[in-house]
């Protein structure tokens, strides 16, 4: 069975295919379909979308027509497969109640970050605060887990695990965890052999 334009169609005969992209998009509801041209990435991924690369992420502007088109004004919104939190952040913006779990504990601190409530001239201070610090050589390593030990070069391992020791004591912690993962994942200091 397939479903076209909301009846269940029983036959897939007779069903010419798309020659162009503009044909193809003819058919779709366009308040739930945008190409880069109506809807390009600077608009589509505002504030704190773009936090942290995400495969699984999903433009926002979609969640909002879904919120207008199925929830209910002051309802209520669960996302059993909450990701990066896409799903949670329209629902705050939109004034709805919601509710995100993930199986990752990386997404969880995603979606905490995303939807927590911060002072940005607290945490503007304590990221200045945190990076002062990191420049003075303070900060303990540790000793580096195999994931770090595989990935990344020594003195990335040193540097990574040194700003990650001093976080802790501040109120916006989380948020500079996630600071945190955005220098790792920018690092250019992987380990690999040269291909030849």
């Amino acid at each position: 069975m397939l479903l076209i334009g909301g009846a269940y169609e029983g036959r897939v005969e007779g069903l010419s295919v798309a020659a162009t992209q503009e044909q193809l998009n003819s058919g779709l509801d366009l308040d739930l379909s945008w190409s880069e041209r109506d809807l390009p990435e600077r608009e589509r991924t505002n504030h704190v979308h773009p936090l942290r690369p995400y495969l699984g992420k999903y433009i926002p502007q979609l969640v909002e027509q879904l919120f207008v088109r199925h929830v209910p004004t002051r309802g209520r919104v669960l996302d059993p497969f909450a990701g990066s939190g896409t799903t949670l952040v329209q629902a705050l913006e939109s004034g709805l109640d919601s509710a995100g779990v993930d199986v990752a504990a990386f997404n969880c601190l995603l979606m905490r970050v995303k939807t927590g409530a911060h002072n940005p001239f607290v945490l503007e201070h304590e990221l200045r605060d945190a990076l002062a610090r990191f420049e003075r050589g303070e900060g303990a390593p540790g000793r580096a887990n195999a994931y770090v030990r595989t990935w990344f070069a020594p003195q990335a391992q040193e540097d990574l695990l040194r700003f990650r020791s001093l976080l802790e004591q501040y109120e916006h912690a989380d948020v500079l965890h996630v600071v945190l993962t955005r220098a790792a994942r920018a690092s250019t200091t992987r380990r690999t052999s040269a291909c030849s």
